[in-house]
């Protein structure tokens, strides 16, 4: 579809072809994509990366890592990583959320 190569994909022949192919291709096409109707949205973001913390358990002091904020900017330049108290105020926010419908089934 990007690049214009024909490849067989019948389930048969499996993916190894796909994954090579990948690895192989040179043409831009197969390296970007392009997400023209995508909207960015700060919030959603943020509450993604409080439920991801969470649930994996990592420190609150990953979003002051240096690798981190690198690999957030070049996924995301428009994400700004919110400091680790702003990211506790969001899990303990999400936290209250959570108790409260909880609370509420169990009545």
């Amino acid at each position: 579809m990007w690049c214009k190569n024909r490849l067989v994909g019948e389930t048969r022949n499996g993916t190894t072809h796909l994954n090579d192919h990948l690895k192989l291709c040179q043409t831009s096409a197969c390296r970007k994509v392009s997400v023209e109707k995508y909207i960015f949205d700060q919030e959603v973001v943020r509450k993604e990366l409080a439920l991801m913390i969470c649930l994996h358990v990592y420190p609150l002091s990953l979003v002051d890592h240096t690798a981190f904020r690198k690999f957030c900017a070049a996924m995301q330049p428009l994400f700004k990583v919110p400091p680790r108290n702003t990211v506790r105020i969001d899990i303990m926010d999400m936290h209250i959320v959570k108790r409260k419908s909880l609370v509420k089934y169990f009545q």
